[in-house]
């Protein structure tokens, strides 16, 4: 591209990164508890459903809330 003459495009640095990993690791934590409430109720027949169920479901909810938050947070900026 130097060779050519082409100006190599500067990656731009993603704002938030911290808050949406910060999301999904509380998340993360959340859904731990919601699997051990749910093994020691005996919620589902197998103890690892609980578990992977809570994770996936408070940290999917986590990233959806980080998003929301930083979309609106953007928004507030440019206006």
């Amino acid at each position: 591209m130097i060779e050519k003459g082409m100006e190599i495009p500067m990656k731009k640095p993603t704002p938030y990164r911290g808050l949406k990993f910060g999301a999904l690791l509380i998340g993360a934590a959340i859904g731990l508890i919601f699997g051990s409430l749910a093994d020691a109720n005996n919620w589902f027949v197998e103890d690892e459903t609980g578990y992977f169920t809570g994770i996936m479901l408070f940290a999917g909810i986590g990233l959806i809330l980080s998003s929301l938050y930083i979309k609106k947070t953007l928004a507030k900026q440019e206006a």
